[in-house]
């Protein structure tokens, strides 16, 4: 067999093998992490805007204020969405919020990292596979407040749903 052709196929055998590799890895990375309950700073997450009084227009397009803040059971809801097409993410949007009975307007994204900066803490829910709630929120509604403008501030850019039928 020519040289070229064994340096080909183990070229090709080894991108093969190292792509496989790197699939596996992230399987057991996965089952690891939902298996602990633990969330990776890496993860994306993104919390949806059920009702227009969760946004701000103007000047810019923004969460409103009180956005993150905590319900009365100290939590609150956001959904995993790393690995996740744009169309994937909306489609699990209407999912959960028609389930609600709102009305899906946009969402805010933000990284499990500066969630955890803010020395907040993710915890895994039984609800739906990628819901998670951010909890060890402070008790003084002041802290909780500046808590929930940084968090805001961290976002990237929140996005308006468009329905695409």
């Amino acid at each position: 067999m020519p040289a070229c052709l064994v340096k080909a196929t183990a070229m090709a055998l080894s991108g093969w093998l190292g792509q496989s590799l790197r699939r596996l890895r992230l399987i057991w990375i996965d089952f690891y992490l939902r298996r602990s309950k633990t969330v990776s700073p890496i993860e994306v997450t993104t919390r949806f805007f059920r009702h227009q009084s969760d946004y701000r227009v103007k000047p810019t397009l923004r969460p409103a204020d009180g956005f993150f803040l905590p319900h009365k059971d100290q939590r609150t809801s956001i959904f995993l969405i790393r690995r996740l097409r744009p169309r994937q993410i909306w489609f699990l949007g209407e999912s959960v919020v028609s389930a609600a009975g709102n009305t899906l307007y946009g969402r805010a994204d933000v990284t499990a990292a500066d969630i955890y900066e803010l020395d907040l803490q993710l915890q895994a829910d039984s609800m739906f596979r990628r819901h998670v709630n951010i909890a060890g929120w402070p008790e003084h509604k002041g802290d909780q407040k500046l808590r929930a403008l940084k968090l805001a501030q961290k976002m990237s850019r929140p996005t308006l749903y468009q329905q695409v039928s």
